[in-house]
């Protein structure tokens, strides 16, 4: 049983990979725009700092994130970046599935050259304690770093998962920077498919038929023995077994059946009332909207044959409105 239960799971999720469910993404913010002063290298000497850092924690299912700046030289200047909105507007509009091309997302215009370099925990001790200027060296994620700019937006998806940190460095000897920095990812938010294959399964899952009784059998019987004279199209006879059917047990496809014997025969009115009944026992009967459908099935077939009876369109309504979505 187990076997059977994991084949169909696979079997389900192919099924359902297949047909596409979607991958929702979103952008959220991970740092709102934040400023900070950076000493030019040798005031640094004296007071203040030429480095410094932000740690930022990517949430589950990153796919890319990204970090947009902007840089003057008045030490309290705020500059508006709107990375998170524009990434957003971007996803929405742009035919990638992850925004690459980041020439659309505007940057105010920088006056002071930054060095940043994405790292991990160990090499921004090493940044920090400025190892590279005495002959040592600290490792960053290439694809994130920049070098003596003034303003920019950058993606990074190199490494999509857990904690990182952007070293921001002011390069210059004499001039301080002030700096301006956003940070947003992009998440990837994929469909349960696991869950989705078992709510199929339980939801798929066949209904046990009900017990049927003895009367309930030879009425089955009857009826099946009634429907085989309709399609020889011994109307007579099917009736007769149809009423035999009913006398045993009242089943509601037979009823429609005799239904649909007054139908061709020119009873219409009594048709109709027939098909009330039919319509009434079905719906307390085992797998009712299957029965419904071959109850049209049928009315479909006598409505190409004879035009002429204007009732089974009617009918053909009347059962409909019964059936359940």
């Amino acid at each position: 049983m187990k076997n059977i239960v994991i084949v169909l799971i696979l079997f389900l999720t192919q099924s359902i990979s297949a047909q596409g469910l979607e991958i929702k993404r979103e952008v959220r913010q991970l740092i709102q725009p934040r400023s900070m002063y950076l000493n030019g290298g040798l005031n640094a000497s004296v007071g203040g700092t030429s480095r410094t850092y932000i740690k930022v924690d990517l949430p589950p299912n990153t796919v890319a994130w990204y970090y947009s700046f902007s840089t003057s030289k008045q030490q309290s200047e705020s500059k508006n970046l709107n990375l998170t909105s524009q990434l957003s507007s971007l996803l929405q509009t742009s035919k990638e599935a992850i925004p690459n091309r980041l020439s659309n997302i505007y940057v105010p215009k920088g006056s002071c050259a930054i060095d940043v370099y994405v790292c991990d925990s160990k090499n921004i001790n090493l940044f920090q304690r400025k190892v590279d200027n005495n002959g040592g060296s600290f490792y960053s994620i290439s694809e994130g770093n920049v070098k003596n700019t003034l303003q920019g937006a950058i993606r990074v998806d190199d490494v999509t998962n857990g904690s990182w940190y952007l070293g921001i460095k002011n390069p210059n000897r004499w001039t301080g920077a002030n700096i301006t920095i956003e940070v947003a990812a992009i998440i990837e938010s994929r469909p349960d498919i696991v869950g989705t294959v078992l709510t199929a399964l339980l939801t798929n899952k066949r209904e046990p038929a009900p017990p049927k009784s003895e009367a309930q059998r030879k009425a089955e019987s009857y009826g099946t023995l009634g429907w085989g004279y309709y399609e020889k199209n011994n109307i007579d006879k099917a009736m007769e077994y149809c009423d035999k059917s009913l006398s045993v047990y009242e089943l509601g496809w037979v009823k429609a059946n005799k239904g649909l014997i007054l139908l061709i025969s020119g009873e219409s009115d009594k048709a109709i009332e027939t098909y009330i009944q039919a319509i009434e026992l079905v719906k307390n009967q085992w797998k009712a909207n299957a029965v419904f459908s071959e109850m049209i099935r049928d009315l479909k077939k006598v409505k190409k044959k004879r035009p002429d009876i204007l009732e089974t369109a009617e009918i053909i309504q009347m059962i409909r409105s019964q059936r359940k979505n």
